[in-house]
């Protein structure tokens, strides 16, 4: 069979007709790798705010300490003392300052 009228090849226009015929199924699927990713994201910054608050749990615990064997028995120099605390203080602050996006729920949980 013979066409009445040979067209040359036109893989734009075969193309935009494939995309024509089949929007919706490829909305959805955009919608759908959207999600997907919105999900991971939002999953893996559960995890590291996660990871953030045990640390900033465990700098507390280290200042508790301190704080602690200064009133007991085993009493610490004070220079040694105001040295960790400071320390804790200063690695509180680099991980606020490198991650805020991360730490702003773990800030309200920790006033």
């Amino acid at each position: 069979m013979k066409p009445e009228n040979p067209q040359p090849l036109n893989l734009e226009g075969i193309r935009e007709k494939i995309l024509k015929e089949n929007i919706d199924l490829l909305n959805y699927f955009d919608i759908l790798i959207h999600a997907i990713i919105e999900d991971t994201i939002e999953e893996t910054k559960q995890h590291i705010k996660s990871a953030f608050q045990g640390l900033l749990e465990e700098i507390k615990e280290i200042e508790k300490d301190v704080d602690l064997d200064l009133s007991g028995e085993q009493q610490y120099d004070n220079g040694f003392h105001d040295g960790v605390i400071e320390t804790c203080e200063r690695i509180k602050t680099k991980i606020k300052k490198w991650f805020p996006d991360v730490l702003e729920e773990v800030d309200e949980k920790n006033e």
